[in-house]
C-alpha cells in the first residue's frame, strides 16, 4: 500500500511589545500557548516563549499550525526582593484575561506580522509576603527547591494560565511586589527544572 505523508511549513508570527507610554518593553516575554482537550477538559500548555529585544520586537519562527494564544508579560523568577512588574500580563490582542483573549489560527507556512501588544501599567497597590512553614517536615531544608506561585483567579473562577512565581528563602519566606487589586491564588511548587517561565505546567 502507497502511504502519504503530508508535509507542513512552519508559521511565522511577529509583532511589538511596547509599555503604556509606546516605548519598546525591552527584556519582558512574550509566551504563546496551546489549548488541548483532555477527558472533556481544557489544558492549556506553553509552545514556547520569545524575548522582547531593544526596539520592542519579538518572533517565533517556528510554529506549527493549529490554533495558539498569544500573551505578553514582565514576570521574572527572583526572590523576596524580586523587582515588581512594569506592566500587567496582557492577553492579545487587549485583555487581562485569557476568557476574553482572542485564538489565532496559523496556517501552513503563513506569516503573520502586528501582533502587537500596548502595556497597561501595574497599580502597585500591594505587596505580598509570607512565611511557608513545615519545610523539614517535607525533607526542604532551607526551602530548597520551592517556588511560591501566585496565580490571578479569571472572571469565571478558573486560575489564569500564568503564573508570577518568586524563590522560597532560606526561613521559608517569600514576596510579591507590585500586586495589582484582584484575586489570586497562591500555591507552593517543588521543582526539579530550571526557574519557571511564568507558566503553570
Amino acid at each position: 500500500h502507497d502511504v502519504e505523508v503530508r508535509l507542513f511549513r512552519f508559521a511565522v508570527v511577529s509583532g511589538r511589545v511596547l509599555d503604556d507610554r509606546h516605548r519598546p518593553a525591552a527584556g519582558a516575554s512574550v509566551v504563546v500557548i496551546s489549548k488541548t482537550m483532555v477527558g472533556g477538559n481544557e489544558l492549556y500548555s506553553s509552545r514556547g516563549k520569545a524575548l522582547v529585544d531593544q526596539k520592542g520586537n519579538f518572533r517565533f519562527d517556528s510554529l506549527s499550525p493549529g490554533t495558539y494564544y498569544f500573551a505578553a508579560m514582565d514576570w521574572e523568577s527572583g526572590g523576596v526582593s524580586a523587582v515588581p512588574p512594569r506592566f500587567e500580563p496582557l492577553f492579545y490582542p487587549n485583555s487581562r484575561f485569557l476568557i476574553s483573549a482572542v485564538p489565532l489560527l496559523l496556517q501552513s507556512g503563513q506569516e503573520l506580522t502586528g501582533i502587537d501588544f500596548v502595556a497597561v501599567p501595574t497599580s502597585r497597590e500591594a505587596n505580598v509576603q509570607g512565611q511557608v512553614r513545615g519545610l523539614e517536615q517535607i525533607g526542604q531544608v532551607g526551602g530548597l527547591g520551592l517556588d511560591v506561585s501566585l496565580r490571578t483567579i479569571e472572571p469565571n473562577g478558573v486560575s489564569s494560565v500564568l503564573s508570577r512565581g518568586v524563590r522560597i528563602d532560606s526561613t521559608g519566606r517569600f514576596g510579591f511586589k507590585g500586586v495589582s487589586p484582584g484575586k489570586y491564588v497562591l500555591q507552593v511548587i517543588r521543582f526539579s527544572a530550571p526557574a519557571p517561565d511564568g507558566l503553570i505546567r
